[in-house]
């Protein structure tokens, strides 16, 4: 990049913090003067321009993240944003994100090497894929309007989680409340169980609440605050529940699901929930603080894409299938892989299990050696 290319971007930049109003002003005399950020260099990378400035002192960094479309109306939509109390690094991308993320499995098991619980997200615009592991960012709330990804995402995420780990380390208890999203995973080895009414989701969070007491005794007894830490293995439990919403007025079920989301990190009990347009009624209070991720494609306007957690989705176009945002300690925009209904139940063969009376034993049999004796009770198990 020219001198003269970087002198371009320097005034472009100016021009975008004079559009959002950033500058602090003082007097002198009969005088008004404007401090407004400085820029400390443009640096060519190989995948982005990235600008250094600072903000004047007193002008408050949120406003400036809030403020990031007008860069954006500047730049274009491909950049990204980070700072802290007084240092911001923009960063603007050479190529946005590709419109449609094959699934690899042989890719995406080899990056979920060495983590407990690997969630995967997507590709950024780095091109890599993001990968976070739930053990460290507990309970994840998965929202986005009808047609924008989200089914695929729930698919990716657990069909992923499947094929990665052994089912003495990850298990599931599975809401599908619309009998529309997790049927592919009846009778999975890894899965407890699909429950499509409340009644029987009541009945299942029961016996995961109790599970949650006995693993707090273990804590306790082998005076440890993790179960990682415990000399025993015992296996990580994923509540998924499509469309948590139809739950609102079940506050026996609500009352455990905000339980799990209070404890359940230390316990290995972890919530994926899921929901077309968020409600603000439903994430209020505990469960609204301890959904620590939030993930959203297409929101139809901005305080639905406020309450979802993730500000800018609305701004993703409707021909953007599988486009997210991930806030996950910041905003992240990504493109998910696309994996379909029958490419996933096809990677899952092997995991089938026969849904015969035989076939239950086994998998009761089966559960029943995963977890140690004195954590839970033959009635205990969900079968």
């Amino acid at each position: 990049m020219s001198v003269l290319q970087k002198i371009v971007i320097k005034s472009k930049l100016r021009y975008a913090f004079k559009k959002a109003s950033i500058f602090t002003s003082y007097k002198k005399g009969t005088e008004t003067y404007l401090r407004r950020p400085k820029i400390h260099h443009v640096d060519v990378k190989e995948k982005y321009v990235e600008i250094v400035f600072t903000l004047p002192n007193g002008f408050n960094p949120e406003e400036m993240l809030s403020k990031r479309y007008v860069l954006q109306q500047v730049f274009g939509r491909n950049l990204t944003l980070e700072g802290d109390l007084k240092k911001f690094v923009l960063k603007l991308y050479f190529k946005g994100l590709p419109k449609e993320v094959t699934y690899r499995r042989e890719e995406l098991e080899e990056l979920c090497q060495g983590i407990p619980l690997p969630i995967v997200c997507g590709k950024d615009l780095n091109g890599e894929h993001v990968v976070y592991d739930a053990n460290l960012s507990p309970h994840l709330l998965v929202s986005g309007e009808t047609g924008s990804g989200k089914s695929s995402l729930l698919r990716v995420i657990l069909t992923t989680l499947i094929l990665s780990k052994p089912v003495e380390e990850v298990q599931f208890i599975l809401g599908d409340l619309k009998r529309s999203e997790f049927g592919l995973f009846r009778n999975q080895s890894h899965v407890r169980g699909v429950y499509v009414s409340p009644k029987e989701l009541l009945a299942a969070l029961k016996k995961v609440n109790a599970e949650i007491l006995k693993r707090g005794d273990l804590l306790d007894e082998h005076e440890v605050t993790h179960v990682e830490d415990l000399p025993m293995k015992v296996p990580y439990i994923i509540v998924a529940i499509d469309e948590v919403a139809l739950l609102k007025g079940e506050s026996a079920i609500m009352n455990i699901i905000d339980n799990i989301g209070a404890v359940g990190r230390s316990l290995g009990v972890q919530l994926i929930l899921s929901m077309q347009r968020p409600d603000h009624k439903l994430l209020e209070g505990k469960l609204k603080n301890n959904l620590t991720v939030r993930i959203s494609g297409r929101q139809s306007n901005k305080t639905n894409a406020n309450i979802a957690g993730a500000e800018d989705a609305h701004m993703i176009k409707i021909s953007e299938k599988g486009r997210m945002i991930l806030n996950l300690e910041k905003l992240i925009e990504l493109q998910s892989p696309w994996l379909s209904y029958q490419k996933a139940k096809k990677l899952l063969v092997p995991f089938k299990t026969i849904p015969t009376e035989k076939g239950a034993e086994v998998k009761e049999k089966k559960l029943l050696e995963t977890l140690p004796e004195n954590l839970l009770n033959e009635e205990d198990i969900i079968l």
